[in-house]
This record gives structure tokens, sequence and C-alpha cells, in this order.
């Protein structure tokens, strides 16, 4: 059997003060995300009928989900609600890593040189890598397990080098046993991306409305249809953030000194 770990990120607009870095996926084996995007085909050309799907646009009402298509909100609702069961039906688990953006900025990347580290989507890489690796054994530890991201993503062009610096580095675990490296896939036509889509939205969604409650509405009766799905969430909190910060710094001066 064949595991797919289908990833994708999700940012808060840069324009609001706030807001988190979100790397999120949904793993299943071959056969399940094959079944999986069956369902999803005949639901998306259900009337009024989507090309593909994005939660974005759903949300905003725009491009598949414009009125001028058909769409109200009462059918953009019934439309996700059923996609969320969907997937709920066939992905084996959930991960996510949130990372509060202004944090992260303030405790790490201000005090850091390494690019790597600089970069947000590395350690939400990391962190998401090492959470479907700790899930193996349930999973099915000797399966080949494969992470798929899609082709126009921001993280899926820098994944390929994410895995390749995680895996040259790594000590904690054998190297097997983080999976092939990356692949891409079109999110348009490999339907499976367009349920992480879903997922890492809706997660991300939560953290919004408990940073700013009100806000989120219909998205969390979405989300509520994955309950009873495992899922292994890491959130960073500010005071992890700045532990890490500190950590980095003593690193750095050890090594300077040395």
């Amino acid at each position: 059997m064949i595991l797919q770990a289908c990833i994708d990120e999700s940012a808060s607009r840069t324009t609001s003060p706030g807001g988190f870095f979100v790397l999120a996926g949904l793993i299943a084996s071959r056969e399940q995300w094959a079944a999986l995007s069956v369902k999803w085909d005949e639901a998306l050309k259900e009337s009024p009928t989507l090309e593909y799907f994005k939660l974005s646009e759903a949300l905003a009402m725009k491009y598949q989900f414009d009125p001028s298509r058909g769409w109200i909100e009462e059918e953009r609702d019934k439309s996700v609600g059923k996609l969320a069961r969907i997937t709920r039906d066939h992905a084996l688990a959930g991960y996510s890593v949130i990372v509060p953006r202004d944090d992260y900025n303030e405790f790490v990347r201000a005090f850091v040189k390494t690019k790597a580290l600089r970069d947000p989507y590395f350690f939400c890489f990391y962190q998401i890598v090492d959470a479907i690796s700790e899930s193996r054994d349930w999973l099915g530890g000797s399966q080949t397990l494969m992470y798929i991201f899609d082709e126009n993503g921001a993280v899926s062009r820098r994944a390929i080098d994410y895995w390749h610096d995680l895996r040259s580095k790594l000590s904690w675990r054998q190297p097997a046993s983080i999976g092939e490296v990356p692949i891409h896939e079109d999110e348009k036509k490999f339907l499976p991306l367009q349920a992480a889509d879903l997922w890492v939205g809706l997660v991300r969604a939560l953290q919004d409305e408990i940073a700013k409650p009100g806000t989120v509405g219909i998205r969390q009766k979405w989300l509520d249809i994955f309950d009873g799905m495992p899922v292994n969430e890491r959130m960073y909190s500010r005071e992890r953030l700045m532990e890490l910060g500190a950590t980095l710094v003593v690193q750095t001066a050890l090594k300077r000194s040395g």
C-alpha cells in the first residue's frame, strides 16, 4: 500500500495585524484517494457545476462560485459541506502546523541568519513531516510514504529543497522514515489536493476565529464535519516561539565561541 500525504499552505493576509502561517495536510492510501476523486468529481458536476474547488473562492462567492454561475450562499454551503463529508469519509488522518506570524518574525526570524529558519514554511514543513513520521506505526510503518503538493503553491516550489535539507540533518530518526521526495501535481486535475485546500483553509479559519471571535460562522460548521478524524495539530504559541528563539541565539553563540 502507498500512503499519500496531500499538503497545502494558507496564510492570513499580510495587510492584517496578527495572522498565521499554516501548513496542513491529509493522508490516505492511494486507493482511498482514488475513491475520493470519483466522489469529488461527481459532486463538482452537480448543478451549479464547478470546474474545480478552492475554499477562498467559495467564501468570497467569486470565480467558480460567482452568482453568475448560478450560485447562492445556501447552495454554496451545501456544496462545501458535501465535499467536507467526502473528505472525512476517505482521509485516514489530518495534520496541521500553525505559527503566529508576528511572533515568528519577532522571536525567530529576527535572530537567525540561516536562510531555512528565516522561512516560516521550512519550520512548518519540518514539523509536519515529523508529525506524519510519528504516526507511521499505526498508518503502516513499512508502507511507501509520498508527499504531494500543488505545483502552483508557494511551498511546493521549495518543498524538495526543504526535504533534502531535512533528510541530510536527521539524527532523531532513520532518514527513510520520512518518506519519498515530495512531488507536485496540478490541483485542478489531482482532486485530493482540492480536499487539502479545504482542510488547510478550515484549520486557519479556526485560528482566525480564536483570535477574533465572530469571524468564522459557517466555516466552523464545515470544520465540525471532521470531528472524530484523527488529527495531529502543532500550534506554536508566543511562549514556545520565544523559547525557540532563545535556544537558537544560544546555539549560534556557542558555535561562534567554538
